[in-house]
């Protein structure tokens, strides 16, 4: 087990976080903003300060792309995971760009639907999607908004054709990409050499747990286009560049008792609560934590996300699935600290 750290931008990532953050950006920077605000910090004061590059970055692409609006639909999706899910299919399987046509829908389906079960640890087989009548029994039982549910089905009932829209839209502004680059190739070397300083250090906490208990070697990819988030597919980790700095900059505004402040803003929502009570009794897999509490996969994850970040859950890989246990040592440091702030 080890960890392998990429010193550039994946392309094809980047490519697909530029086209969704330039056709969606001032509403995602409104969100940004609004959710460092409900943390208790000044979130325009953040935003302002650390993503001149992002903007910079974002801005130059949407100057240089070329963009059918038809063709677009899911680039508009405030469902970041569903936006996540149709990209995966391409950056985990690049070679797709240039050998669609030598596969069959069904096996295209199937690679779809391999990307859906990782991301969602889910067990469904290619029978769930083969029909159109089948593939609306499966999307009825997603927790999706159903104008989403609309465009899955359109997607799932002929995958290719939609998929070779989605390659025209990369071939056609690979030049767009390279003219954002080269605006910000200069301060994103620096933010490169302080983000692999930082991913090398024992202080990223949030890796720490996350290979604890993992016995496959982890890949860690820095995106400047999604700059301030983590995103894992398959032990790969998409971190953003500015991933620390952001969580620092809030906990800094919070004073000297900002981790602690996050720690308790996580615990103070109840399913999070109930999946830590949960965990108590042993180690679950998504699954079995989202059909216990009757909360979607998707929501599972967006909970352990935060809970693993918070250091109260780590992370093992087992057989296929993964499986979370309670962080003992990191849930009696927060015991103990609360106690000595308390008491």
């Amino acid at each position: 087990m080890g960890i392998k750290i990429l010193d550039k931008l994946n392309p094809i990532y980047e490519m697909f976080g530029l086209i969704y953050m330039s056709h969606n950006y001032e509403e995602i920077i409104d969100a940004a903003i609004q959710e460092l605000n409900n943390d208790g910090v000044n979130g325009e004061l953040i935003i302002k300060k650390n993503f001149k590059v992002i903007d910079k970055y974002i801005k130059t692409f949407d100057k240089y792309k070329i963009i059918n609006e038809n063709e677009v639909f899911f680039f508009d999706e405030d469902d970041a995971s569903i936006f996540m899910l149709i990209a995966f299919v391409l950056i985990n399987n690049e070679d797709l760009i240039y050998s669609l046509d030598n596969i069959t829908d069904d096996q295209f389906k199937s690679i779809i639907l391999d990307v859906y079960n990782e991301m969602f640890e889910d067990e469904k087989t290619i029978d769930s999607i083969s029909t159109l009548n089948n593939i609306m029994e499966f999307l009825k039982g997603l927790d999706l908004k159903e104008n989403t549910k609309w465009k899955l089905m359109i997607i799932l009932n002929d995958p290719k054709k939609y998929y070779k829209s989605l390659i025209k839209i990369i071939e056609d502004n690979r030049n767009a990409y390279n003219e954002a680059y080269k605006v910000i190739e200069k301060p994103l070397s620096k933010l490169l050499s302080n983000y692999i300083k930082y991913v090398n250090s024992d202080k990223c906490e949030i890796l720490n747990n996350i290979i604890k208990d993992n016995d496959n070697e982890i890949s860690v990819i820095p995106t400047l286009a999604f700059g301030a988030s983590l995103v894992e597919f398959k032990n790969t980790y998409f971190m953003g560049v500015l991933y620390e700095l952001i969580s620092q900059e809030c906990i800094n505004c919070m004073g000297n008792k900002g981790e602690l402040v996050l720690k308790l803003k996580a615990l103070s929502d109840k399913s999070k609560l109930e999946i830590i009570s949960l965990l108590k009794v042993g180690p679950k897999y998504s699954l079995e934590i989202a059909e216990a509490l009757k909360l979607t996969p998707a929501t599972v994850s967006y909970h352990m996300s935060s809970l693993v970040e918070c250091s109260m859950v780590v992370v093992e890989k087992k057989q296929g699935r993964i499986y979370y246990h309670l962080n003992k040592i990191g849930l009696k440091n927060f015991i103990d600290e609360l106690n000595s702030v308390l008491l």
